[in-house]
């Protein structure tokens, strides 16, 4: 560093003799106005040599200097002070090429710029006792390598001396100041300050939808404020969990959600003159599970597999898990979805209780299991005991009963044939059984079988039997009789036969017999059995008809029915007709008649009806979909499919907007509308059938896409007529084209009736972009008779148009250039919307929602939409306007 500011400026050595010299100066300095000339970070210095006394060098080197000695890599004329040089005495040294000694220039301290105040440090004010409260000053100032320091009379109020974040308590009472800030660099100091107030509690926050003090998962809670104070400005809210923000969550109200679970949530409430304000904490936990039913007890065959009760149909509830706890080895559940495995692997018995528990609370339920070793069908029966009982019938006596298997024996069938010939089945035989109508001296053989719950046992080995001839006691009349049930004889002794003729039972009419006399002394003899009718199926209705029974004269029997199960009676089922139901799928349905007066009671099954086990109904087809408008669409259901066995009682539906999720609409009517539809978008549709044992599978899709939705819009006319009578307005028809006829509108259609042609017109003046539609209810006669709709429409000569006449639909123009046909296809049929839209350029023919064909052209470009009839076609339904 330079000596004196006399050597600095003239080169002289310390004695201070004359030597050759130059002078050093330094450019660049900046005024501050604490310190005067300063050496500013940031600003270049520049360093020159100058006033040689000797010739001037041809260079000069130089280098720049602080207070420890050289600053490395500053060896040109030029230096910007960096923040490591702050408050560093810098100058330079210049060493010129010659005679000349190295010369210092003058030094200077280097500071950073003076910090400078922007003011608009906000004023503040709290309610007390809401905690500490900051406030960043930094804002307030423009700086670098900055100090904050603070005066204030308002108690605990401190400041960060780094980042100038002033902390404010709002526990010591109601206070009221202002804050003042200094910052300070090595370049001077500036100011900035703000008023504070902490000012008594303005208000309470509360928290309404509370169950109990729990918040429950799937209610919404509101931030009720309560003014302790003059009332308030509210600017904010913001919802919090566990004492953090929920994003997005900035609403007076809050939907618990399932991601809460667990968490403490709370509501802060900001208002303009108090301040911020929280509720008290409350948890979010989900409602307790609640069981809403038993479980049924089960029982399963050793060795069927694994098996699976779903537990979680018996609780209600949401974010569930599921436990088990039995002591029934290698019970498992999936903790999730509630399925419980069972395995079947051993014979065992206990009950399994499930537990459902959620962040709310828990539910049990139980039920009992057993595993039993399986029962089997019925042994071989023994071979059964055939007698005669006259010329043309067989007693069979079924014999000792077989083992059941380990499943009570319910009935048993029979089997009968002439030797040679094909079996006869009867399904439920009585025991004994009598064969009846069988040709005498034949030879028959017959077999037995037992049936349980779990199955029929092997046919038994083959008895044989011949009915033999007995002659009647000679002048013993046959009996004729036409009554529906019962014949009353009067017979002593000896064998007799019975005639029925004309009987209201058509199956009693007939000869039966001979039967002999000393029968009727153990009751009524059963000379036809009841007869069932009806379809085999779930859900399908059985008759019974009476059988006929013959009695002793004076000695009417009555007759009780029932219906039987496999040979079990039916509870409660004793009426003529019985409603199969699900319980009867795979069993044998018979009708008993048992007929008992003084001589005792005899039993006579009806044949055994078959129930096939039934199923949900099968998948339908498509159903035919068509668009009505551009925000619905019409829906004809496919016909019935096969029902499964069980009647079809419902249909459903579901549609869905193309890649949308799917709506579903239960028990339809057919057809159905869809309204509220997205214009102009393609709708696909499902239905399923609906039996009592449930739904079938969807179809496939139908699909149909709805129309532009047109923004001027101007009527539509749905022809709302009763007998003549107008029951809403609409525009009249016109008769500016008229070629004579009249309309008629009745039951919703309207039907030119007396020839001509009759003109409908939407407008005298619309926009070029404009559409034309109606529904055909009845499609033309063959004859040239048409529909048509016109756009753009000026006159017979100026249009575009669809003609749909009995052997086509054509889309036309009339126009400058004269008549032409720009597309030919297939006639329209009766149910069909047609459509006609101009727009731009491009002509459309639109077909029941979806676009059949679409031309480019521009002859016609002005006029109105308009409809036009000849002929015999009904119309349902005219709409147009602009597009």
């Amino acid at each position: 560093m330079p000596d004196t500011l006399a050597d600095d400026a003239f080169g002289l050595g310390a004695s201070g003799a004359a030597t050759a010299y130059f002078v050093v100066s330094v450019s660049g300095l900046t005024t501050n106005s604490t310190y005067g000339q300063t050496a500013q970070i940031g600003t270049p210095l520049y360093a020159s040599a100058h006033h040689f006394s000797e010739a001037a060098p041809a260079s000069v080197a130089w280098k720049w200097n602080d207070n420890t000695g050289e600053i490395a890599g500053a060896t040109s004329a030029s230096y910007t002070p960096v923040p490591g040089d702050n408050l560093e005495n810098i100058y330079p040294t210049a060493t010129p090429l010659g005679p000349y000694m190295p010369q210092d220039g003058p030094a200077h301290t280097v500071r950073f710029a003076a910090p400078v105040s922007t003011g608009g440090l906000p004023d503040v004010s709290y309610s007390i006792d809401t905690g500490d409260s900051t406030v960043a000053t930094a804002g307030g100032f423009i700086g670098e390598d900055l100090t904050y320091s603070v005066s204030t009379t308002v108690p605990g109020v401190i400041i960060d001396r780094d980042t100038g974040v002033v902390s404010i308590e709002t526990g010591n009472g109601i206070q009221s100041g202002t804050v003042a800030v200094t910052v300070e660099s090595s370049g001077g100091v500036a100011h900035n300050q703000f008023d504070v107030s902490i000012v008594g509690a303005g208000f309470s926050v509360t928290l309404t939808g509370l169950m109990g003090e729990i918040a429950q998962i799937g209610t919404t809670l509101s931030a009720e404020v309560n003014w302790l104070l003059p009332t308030g400005t509210v600017t904010g809210y913001q919802w919090n969990r566990d004492g953090q923000i929920i994003p997005g969550a900035i609403g007076q109200t809050y939907l618990v959600e399932p991601s809460v679970d667990g968490a403490d949530l709370s509501c802060t409430v900001t208002t303009t003159e108090y301040g911020s304000a929280n509720s008290s904490v409350h948890r979010a936990l989900y409602a307790a599970p609640v069981a809403v039913g038993s479980l049924p007890n089960q029982a399963y065959a050793m060795g069927s597999g694994d098996q699976i009760v779903d537990a979680a149909a018996g609780f209600a509830g949401s974010g569930i898990t599921y436990s088990v706890n039995t002591p029934i080895a290698g019970v498992t559940i999936d903790g999730t979805t509630g399925i419980v495995t069972i395995r079947t692997g051993s014979e065992v018995s206990g009950s399994i209780a499930i537990t459902a528990a959620n962040s709310g609370g828990s539910a049990q339920i139980s039920f009992d299991v057993s595993i039993t070793s399986a029962a089997t069908a019925p042994a071989k029966m023994s071979r059964p005991t055939v007698t005669s009982s006259g010329p043309t019938s067989l007693r069979v006596d079924m014999g000792n009963v077989p083992d059941d298997g380990g499943s009570p024996i319910t009935s048993y069938d029979l089997r009968w044939r002439e030797e040679g010939g094909v079996y006869v089945n009867i399904i439920g035989a009585s025991n004994p059984e009598t064969l009846t109508g069988l040709i005498t001296g034949a030879v028959y053989q017959i077999r037995t079988r037992a049936l349980n719950a779990v199955g029929r046992g092997q046919w038994s080995p083959v008895a044989y039997g011949s009915p033999e001839e007995i002659t009647s006691p000679v002048g013993l009349p046959d009996i004729v009789a036409n009554s529906d049930d019962t014949v009353d004889i009067m017979v002593d002794e000896g064998e007799f036969t019975v005639t029925v003729s004309g009987s209201d039972n058509v199956h009693h009419n007939g000869a039966h017999g001979p039967f002999t006399a000393s029968d009727l002394d153990n009751g009524p003899i059963s000379a036809v059995a009841p007869v069932t009718s009806g379809v085999a199926g779930v859900g399908q209705t059985l008759a019974a008809l009476s059988g006929l029974w013959i009695h002793e004269a004076g000695d009417t029997p009555t007759i009780a029915g029932k219906w039987r199960r496999n040979g079990v009676d039916i509870p409660s089922a004793t009426g003529s007709t019985y409603v199969v139901n699900e319980a009867d799928g795979g069993e044998t349905i018979t009708y008993v008649e048992t007929a008992t007066n003084a001589a005792g009671s005899r039993t006579r099954a009806s044949s055994g009806m078959a129930i096939p086990v039934a199923t949900v109904p099968e998948q339908m087809a498509a159903p035919t979909v068509t668009a009505a408008g551009s925000d619905g669409i019409d829906v004809v259901l496919a016909a019935a499919p096969n029902d499964g066995g069980s009647a079809i009682t419902s249909y459903d539906l579901r549609w869905q907007a193309d890649g949308g999720a799917w709506v579903i609409a239960m028990d339809i009517g057919n057809p159905h509308v869809v309204s509220g539809l997205t214009a102009a978008t393609i709708h696909h549709v499902q239905t399923r059938a609906v039996s009592a044992l449930g739904h079938g599978a969807w179809s496939a899709s139908g699909t149909a896409t709805t129309a532009e939705a047109g923004t001027g819009l101007l009527f539509t006319d749905t022809f709302d007529y009763v007998d003549g009578t107008l029951l809403t307005s609409r525009p009249e028809w016109s008769d500016q084209y008229s070629l004579g006829g009249a309309i008629e509108t009745r039951s919703g259609n309207a039907q030119l009736v007396s020839g001509g042609t009759q003109w409908l017109k939407c407008g005298e003046a619309l926009a070029t972009d404009q559409f034309a539609e109606v529904v055909i209810t009845e499609p033309p006669a063959a004859g040239g008779q048409a529909v048509a709709l016109y756009v753009r429409q000026t006159g017979p000569t100026s249009y575009y148009g669809i003609r749909c006449t009995a052997g086509s639909v054509s889309l036309v123009r009339e126009g400058p250039s004269g008549y032409t046909a720009l597309w030919i296809g297939p006639a329209v049929e009766a149910g069909d919307r047609v459509r006609i839209e101009a727009e731009g350029t491009i002509i459309r023919y639109v077909l029941n929602g979806i676009v059949a064909q679409a031309v480019t052209d521009s002859d016609v470009t002005d006029g109105a939409a308009a409809f036009v009839m000849s002929g015999s076609a009904k119309i349902g339904q005219f709409s147009c306007g602009e597009l």
